[in-house]
């Protein structure tokens, strides 16, 4: 139901409802149920009935009798008869509601009657045509069958409109039955739940589940800062990207975003001319971070002594001083720069070549998918960024080297201006770069004029890069033993330049595999292990998964030409394959 139907339901249950019965709003702690009240539905129902004071809200939040709700509701209705935006009626709001409904003398009561007389003057208040509005029902101390009596009461009784506002699922307990005769057990309601339900049923017509309208109530929030930085990411766009990072992180909480809202507002504030991409990058990772933030529990520190992918979200990692700020206030100046000069860098050696993240890259790289116009738009833009040796990651250029002749080939784009900013940028970024690595064996051509423009265009970024140590192997079977052992004594020296598998010349290990012994190909499944099993895309290069994938598809092909091959041989290369196949799921 979106905010506009349910507008429109509760208008319809406060006007012409003859049920005598409450109704209810449920929905997990921190969607927006009270937002959505407050700003939505208030003010829709004074404008439809032409009355300021149609409704009344209480919060339930700690009562702990019956009593105290009939106190909350006089004192609630009191106030609306003050002089609606006044500066007594604003001090009385305040006063009230945060010195527990104390100041009772603020409203002109004698505070000097007996409990007694007060309760009858508390319960004397007259909420004829008004909506009745409780909220924090599970967060009330209040028993829960009392309080539906009491509910029960209004609506029945003194025929009240009343919309509860609670997260049922906090009200709603089970436990596990005693075992039937096959020894299973079952999920069943505890005592107390089947009586709430009872008590529900008599007392609560219909209950609606919050969805919430998350894009308005973000863009509201963010608006609402008032920070012409922030409110850049009230638009559109930017509010699609904030609710697909609350769905990958499984929080949907707005108390969560108002709190990140109030942290990027403050670090905005104590960083002058901060530079858009830089404040994106804070943006969205205090985002992600604050929603990693559960009951208070804050995440120790996991990175660097600058910046943290971890707790970060994509492209955008948390930089140390805006968590230092977040989590202890505290707020070093000096640390800034570093951190930015930290992420440059980051992102300029970024092992996947960031082309997850860049529309332009995804758009050459999947060209097929493309129109020509797109994909001839996407080589321009990227034409162009090549002018900054700092925009396109160094690692996506072996991939890119390729695309650009391929889509020569197919729509006769230049790329002489891209290769020549391409070899300029390694001239001046590349040493740290295995060119092995960076133009590892999985990419060819069909027709001899294509390979040999790639094989050209390599051998020119070739040249102005340094070749890192190799892995020392034989491609003999009787060395897998050999490489075991020192995968087991250092998985680091063989996966230096983040990169394993597509070190080695495909042909030679494929010709390997099928000389080798059951306990050979056994052991070489065993290094993979030591090597991948807890890998994820951070870890390696896009180069390993789409040699892995080759080396799969080569594997199952070979197979089907040896139809005697045999057969604990043939069982264990589709282990292998079984093997690949989930490290090229992991790597993904």
């Amino acid at each position: 139901m979106t905010n506009f139907e349910l507008n429109q339901f509760i208008l319809y249950y406060f006007k012409d409802n003859r049920t005598k019965s409450a109704i209810m709003l449920t929905g997990d702690w921190g969607t927006g149920k009270s937002y959505y009240i407050q700003n939505e539905l208030i003010p829709f129902l004074k404008e439809k009935t032409k009355d300021s004071n149609s409704c009344i809200v209480v919060s339930l939040y700690g009562l702990k009798s019956v009593n105290e709700i009939s106190k909350s509701l006089y004192l609630e209705s009191r106030m609306q008869f003050l002089a609606n935006g006044s500066e007594k009626l604003e001090t009385g709001k305040f006063v009230v509601k945060t010195v527990v409904k104390g100041v009772t003398s603020f409203l002109g009561i004698d505070i000097s009657k007996s409990e007694e007389e007060l309760q009858k003057l508390y319960q004397s208040v007259n909420l004829d045509s008004k909506l009745v509005i409780f909220e924090d029902i599970e967060r009330s101390k209040i028993d829960i069958i009392d309080l539906l009596g009491y509910i029960y009461n209004l609506v029945e009784e003194d025929n009240i409109k009343v919309l509860l506002v609670a997260n049922e699922d906090d009200i709603l307990k089970y436990q596990d039955s005693d075992p039937d005769d096959k020894g299973n057990t079952y999920k069943i309601p505890t005592e107390n739940t089947v009586a709430y339900l009872k008590a529900k049923e008599k007392t609560i017509s219909d209950t609606i589940h919050f969805n919430g309208n998350f894009n308005s109530a973000i863009h509201n929030i963010i608006k609402s800062y008032g920070n012409p930085m922030l409110t850049k990411y009230a638009e559109k766009e930017r509010i699609e990207n904030i609710v697909s990072i609350m769905y990958m992180l499984k929080n949907f909480n707005l108390r969560s975003l108002l709190f990140a809202c109030q942290k990027i507002t403050d670090l905005f504030c104590k960083i002058p001319n901060l530079e858009e991409p830089f404040a994106e990058t804070i943006f969205y990772s205090v985002l992600a971070f604050s929603l990693r933030i559960k009951s208070g529990n804050f995440p120790e520190w996991e990175g660097n002594d600058l910046i943290s992918k971890e707790l970060g979200i994509g492209k955008h990692p948390l930089y140390r001083f805006c968590y230092d700020y977040i989590r202890w206030q505290e707020f070093n100046f000096a640390e800034v720069q570093r951190a930015f000069d930290a992420h440059k860098e980051m992102k300029l050696y970024d092992i996947n070549g960031d082309s997850c993240d860049d529309v332009d890259l995804n758009v050459i790289f999947n060209y097929a998918t493309h129109y020509a116009t797109e994909v001839c738009t996407a080589l321009q833009h990227i034409e162009s960024r090549l002018e900054n040796p700092e925009d396109i990651p160094l690692y996506s250029y072996g991939k890119l080297a390729y695309y650009l002749v391929q889509i020569h080939l197919i729509l006769g784009f230049d790329y002489t201006r891209c290769k020549s900013n391409m070899i300029n940028n390694m001239k001046r970024h590349g040493g740290r770069l295995d060119p092995d690595i960076l133009f590892v064996d999985i990419y060819g051509f069909d027709d001899e004029k294509g390979q040999a423009l790639y094989n050209t265009f390599k051998k020119d970024l070739r040249d102005v890069m340094i070749s890192l140590p190799k892995i020392d192997f034989s491609y003999s079977p009787e060395d897998i033993h050999l490489l075991h052992m020192k995968a087991i004594q250092s998985c680091d020296s063989l996966t230096s330049g983040h990169a394993f598998i597509c070190k080695f010349a495909m042909d030679k290990i494929l010709r390997m595999l099928f000389r080798c012994s059951p306990s050979q190909l056994h052991e070489f499944r065993q290094i993979l292990f030591l090597i991948y099993r807890h890998a994820t895309k951070r870890d390696f290069l896009e180069s390993d998964r789409l040699y892995m994938e080759k080396l799969v598809l080569r594997v199952r092909a070979k197979l089907e030409n040896f139809p005697r091959i045999d057969g604990i041989i043939a069982l264990q290369m589709r282990y292998l394959i079984s093997n690949l196949e989930t490290f090229i799921e992991q790597l993904q």
